[in-house]
């Protein structure tokens, strides 16, 4: 039932909604025959390591990915900014998890708590990965965020990967264990959320 996002599975923070499902489904409980499931929120989201040693990290936490951003594509300073004004507006969205008894009201209430992370969600969802991309004038950071995102996704899964790894940047473990490893095309290495 689950791909390789296992490496940032969302939603096993109480409160962010998935937490609910986890929960009913017993996913990361323990059992009569295994502990409950450890969770680990690293301080990198995913980093991409390129053959000439340069890395791009992808930090949890949005200040230190927009410095890092910066570090790596000055150039790109306007979309650095948009791209992580955007990720703070969508940290802490609450996706509903239990909706069958919710009436407009409910909705109503939940779409105006919730406007400016629906308005982001709207624009990336329309937008596909490859696209997103291509807007930024760095090759080094377009090659990068094609590498921790697959071209064919819609922009969505950064936007969320992303903004809920800030939401957990709280409970953070150090991310020193991911070691580089030489390869003549950047590799991406993700961790938990």
């Amino acid at each position: 039932m689950f791909d390789y996002c296992i490496y940032w599975l969302m939603g096993t923070k109480p409160g962010t909604g998935f937490d609910q499902i986890w929960d009913e489904l017993g996913a990361l409980l323990g059992g009569r025959t295994r502990p409950p499931a450890e969770i680990r929120n690293f301080e990198e989201f995913s980093r991409v390591e390129f053959p000439d040693g340069e890395v791009v990290r992808f930090y949890a936490d949005l200040d230190r990915l927009e410095a890092e951003l910066l570090r790596v594509a000055p150039e790109d300073r306007r979309q650095v900014r948009k791209l992580v004004h955007g990720l703070k507006r969508c940290a802490g969205f609450a996706v509903p998890a239990v909706t069958d008894s919710w009436g407009r009201l409910d909705w109503l209430r939940f779409a105006v708590r919730n406007l400016p992370a629906l308005l982001q969600v709207r624009a990336y969802a329309a937008t596909r990965m490859e696209s997103c991309a291509a807007r930024w004038k760095s090759p080094r950071l377009r090659q990068a965020l094609s590498s921790v995102i697959p071209g064919s996704w819609s922009a969505i899964a950064l936007l969320f990967g992303l903004g809920v790894a800030h939401d957990y940047s709280d409970h953070l473990t150090d991310s020193s264990w991911l070691s580089p490893s030489p390869s003549s095309w950047p590799t991406t290495q993700s961790t938990a959320m």
